[in-house]
């Protein structure tokens, strides 16, 4: 379905609280949601948890938030302001994946996961000679309600100077999932399960704070150097450089090339890692979508991919509920679809799968 763009401009205190105001009864919507999944996602390894115990954990990652990412921290509080909700409900609203692994502690039973798939291209494979970036966004079916694009100008505290403007795929009150800045970075992300989640900084937040960095190089350093909370496959694009860091909450693996495509599940590719997976494999769909994309990539063969191929992939329905695009799937679905050129400054993206929405094309300096 066609996605809403909401453009916001101003301190990131003052973008926060608009986009706070503009979206507050879907915030709260969202909420309720969520905590409802966070309740009951730990309550299948066993371990129960109520309103009260979920937002206490919370607030022991707000410590880590507030400290470490001070100009993240200002849009997140004007997003709870503007929203009327106590940041600690925001917190469980942006970073329940995150939250989630670290609610399992002490199960050790394993996890199922909840789908994304996504591919890097690198400049010298791509026909239009710089980066690419494309994913799905796979989750429970009634999040795609609240998928929205963000365009963000924003300002230094001091309203006079501007820092970098995004264009960002997420939901509502949420901060960065996936999109592009005009330092020229692209980034995207896949869920991952690993045994060592913490209290820490969330995905979201992380991925925020990389896209307002000034180079490539600087985005990937600030996640690679975060205190992490859990574990997720961070995935950047540039001019020409791909680069893919995958983590768990204290440890990362870096691929890095401009030659190459590279492509991520949910599951770790990193053999060291491996080992230490609390996706039960048995269960999890990422190994059927990830040789699907390895299928499509060997019929292309050495032909360079432009965005048209990516979405094409990203549609593809050939191992039915297992598919990389998954479609009414009643416990996860594909809720977005996007494709990024961040040395362009272009997103083609929609809300719902890439097969039944066409994608709109959407541009940074817009």
């Amino acid at each position: 379905m066609p996605v809403q763009v909401i453009d916001l401009s101003g301190t990131p205190y003052q973008m926060g609280v608009a986009h706070g105001r503009l979206l507050r009864d879907e915030i709260h919507a969202f909420y309720r949601t969520r905590l409802g999944y966070s309740i009951n996602e730990a309550a299948e390894v066993g371990v129960i948890h109520t309103e009260a115990s979920i937002l206490a954990t919370a607030r022991q990652h707000l410590v880590h938030f507030e400290r470490d990412l001070p100009q993240v921290w200002a849009e997140f509080v004007g997003i709870a302001e503007g929203a009327g909700m106590d940041p600690a409900r925001l917190y469980v609203t942006n970073g329940q994946t995150d939250l989630v692994d670290h609610l399992r502690i002490p199960s050790t039973a394993t996890a199922v996961d909840r789908g994304c798939t996504a591919i890097l291209v690198g400049g010298g494979r791509s026909s239009t000679g710089h980066a690419l970036l494309a994913q799905t966004w796979d989750m429970h079916p009634d999040a795609e309600q609240f998928v929205r694009v963000f365009r963000r100008r924003p300002l230094a505290e001091d309203g006079t100077r501007p820092l970098p403007a995004s264009l960002v795929l997420s939901t509502a009150g949420c901060l960065s999932l996936t999109g592009i800045s005009a330092s020229g970075v692209g980034m995207g992300t896949n869920d991952l399960k690993p045994d060592d989640a913490r209290d820490g900084l969330m995905y979201l937040a992380l991925i925020h704070n990389a896209l307002a960095q000034a180079d490539l190089g600087s985005a990937v350093a600030a996640i690679r150097d975060a205190r992490r909370a859990s574990g997720h496959n961070y995935l950047f694009a540039g001019d020409r450089s791909i680069v893919n860091l995958e983590a768990t909450a204290a440890e990362y693996e870096l691929f890095q090339s401009e030659n190459e495509i590279y492509a991520h599940g949910n599951h770790y590719l990193t053999p060291r890692f491996a080992v230490r997976d609390q996706m039960d494999m048995s269960q999890s769909t990422s190994p059927t979508r990830c040789a699907r994309v390895d299928a499509l990539l060997a019929e292309k063969g050495d032909a360079p991919l432009g965005p048209a191929d990516l979405w094409a992939y990203l549609a593809n329905r050939e191992d039915g509920e297992n598919s990389i695009c998954r479609i009414n799937h009643p416990d996860v679905t594909t809720c977005a679809a996007v494709v990024l050129s961040p040395a362009t400054g272009e997103m083609w993206a929609t809300a719902g799968d890439a097969l039944q929405n066409e994608a709109i094309v959407l541009r940074l300096r817009d």
